[in-house]
């Protein structure tokens, strides 16, 4: 299932690599969510070539087009891949195969970066993140995500129809972060939530520049805050703080890096001929942590 707004230019791609599946989907849904470009025209010309199920509606935000989309499959098992995604040829396979072992669960299928359309400083600064941060080593072995380090992605993931009816679908209150909603909701309802590296996997061609990256986690902490104030029941069984806290010595250290200045040298490259790499990167992170949880309302231009 695609969900996709204004899309006309990257849903190519994730059709020609559905194409080449090698456990080609029954059906494919894709919900035009109030696009004003030509997406209907674009899609139109795979319906010879894939199973399409074209919904073309009103805008109603990806929650709601999201559970349109549901309300107009048959399948039982429901794979969400975004417009930008370019999924590897065993992608719909990994999440096939996951759900006969694990019937009643939801798989993150692997996101990854291409380092061949990553050309930036800062998008290969992305592209090590997770790894640097550690953020991987717990997700080594197939195992149930726990409440403290949970994450969901509906970029690339899968679950039954059932399991989407039991948690309710995604939430059409919520604009940004539905995916996160929905995480929460299956965790204290007791369905399992799994990830593995390599399993499932595909390209994200989601091209950022420092200014946009920051933006973007800016809007996605403020989305959790209102999670957190209109469901504060699912934050109550595990630890979770929405943004950490920063002791003093470090906040100074953020009142002079995370500005826009420095964020206009990074996104004119010029970091990365004054700083190597392993110096470079963690001062990256310095700069994204302050502007995203430290001092949110910076002006960036």
């Amino acid at each position: 299932m695609i969900i996709t707004y204004n899309g006309a230019h990257r849903i190519i791609n994730v059709l020609e690599h559905l194409i080449e599946q090698s456990h080609p989907a029954d059906e494919i849904v894709i919900v035009i969510d109030g696009s004003k470009d030509n997406t209907l025209e674009v899609v139109t010309k795979f319906k010879d070539r894939l199973p399409l199920i074209i919904v073309d509606i009103p805008n109603q935000g990806r929650s709601g087009a999201r559970n349109i989309g549901v309300a107009n499959c048959e399948s039982e098992l429901i794979v969400y891949l975004d417009d930008d995604m370019r999924p590897f040829k065993d992608c719909l396979k990994g999440h096939w195969e996951h759900h006969q072992a694990k019937p009643g669960s939801i798989l993150v299928g692997h996101i990854l970066e291409d380092p061949a359309l990553f050309t930036t400083d800062i998008q290969k600064y992305r592209i090590t993140l997770y790894d640097r941060l550690g953020w991987t080593k717990n997700y080594k072995e197939l195992k149930p995500m726990s409440h403290d380090d949970f994450f969901l992605a509906a970029a690339n993931l899968s679950l039954s129809r059932t399991t989407f009816n039991k948690i309710g679908g995604f939430d059409v209150l919520i604009r940004d972060t539905e995916d996160f909603d929905l995480g929460k909701r299956a965790l204290v309802l007791g369905i399992d939530l799994y990830y593995l590296e390599g399993l499932a996997p595909a390209y994200h061609d989601d091209v950022i520049t420092c200014k946009s990256y920051v933006t973007r986690q800016r809007m996605y902490i403020k989305s959790i805050q209102f999670i957190y104030n209109l469901k504060p029941h699912l934050f109550e069984q595990f630890l979770f703080r929405i943004t950490p806290k920063t002791s003093l010595p470090k906040k100074v250290i953020y009142f002079f890096i995370s500005t826009n200045f420095f964020v206009k040298l990074i996104d004119a490259g010029v970091m990365q001929y004054l700083l190597p790499k392993k110096i470079r990167y963690p001062f990256y992170d310095y700069i994204i942590n302050g502007l995203v949880n430290v001092f949110p309302d910076r002006k960036l231009t």
